[in-house]
């Protein structure tokens, strides 16, 4: 994870409606909150929208930010909750794949490619389990295994120390394992 050095400054032009740190925020974050959303949503019109929501959250809700940490773990965690948020009001059917070089929906994975069923039914699983634990854990979790943060990265963003973020993660674990139980058998040998 970079370190901003400037984030301090960035959140106090943000919180004074400064245009130019609006643009230097799109400049700065659209990447991550996209690639965050594609691999949440594994849809690219889907990740598009949803960075959209995300900068209009974020720009309309810039005087929470106290208290929440660094501007980039606030900004992951608003991005990951707007993700689930859009799960839940909307189910993607059919999921399309993107195509990274060119970021422009592919066909439909129902297609009859070899995997592509399985590869939509595995997100799926996975993002019925990530559903059902709390926002905060959620956006943890996701930070560590899929985004690779470190454990002083996360005990940076989230004020605890990195072994109170360790036993927390081994906790989320646990309930996902037992959820993963419990939802495997509606999925069956797509998720195993």
């Amino acid at each position: 994870m970079r370190s901003e050095p400037d984030e301090a400054d960035l959140v106090a032009r943000l919180r004074a409606r400064d245009k130019t740190a609006v643009r230097e925020l799109i400049e700065r974050y659209a990447p991550t909150i996209y690639r965050v959303s594609n691999s949440i949503l594994g849809n690219c019109s889907a990740a598009e929208e949803n960075a959209r929501k995300v900068f209009i959250r974020l720009y309309t809700s810039t005087t929470d930010l106290a208290g929440h940490g660094s501007l980039h773990g606030w900004i992951y965690r608003i991005t990951v909750d707007e993700c689930f948020r859009f799960l839940h009001n909307k189910r993607l059917n059919p999921v399309y794949l993107c195509d990274s070089s060119s970021d422009l929906p592919m066909e439909p994975v129902a297609d009859g490619r070899p995997g592509t069923d399985q590869a939509a039914m595995r997100r799926d699983f996975i993002n019925n389990l990530l559903a059902g634990v709390p926002e905060n854990d959620r956006w943890l979790l996701i930070a560590k295994d899929a985004e690779g943060f470190s454990l002083a990265d996360l005990s940076r963003l989230t004020g605890l120390n990195e072994n109170a973020v360790r036993i927390r993660l081994l906790g989320i674990r646990r309930g996902l394992v037992a959820a993963a139980a419990r939802l495997r058998a509606r999925y069956g040998d797509a998720v195993r």
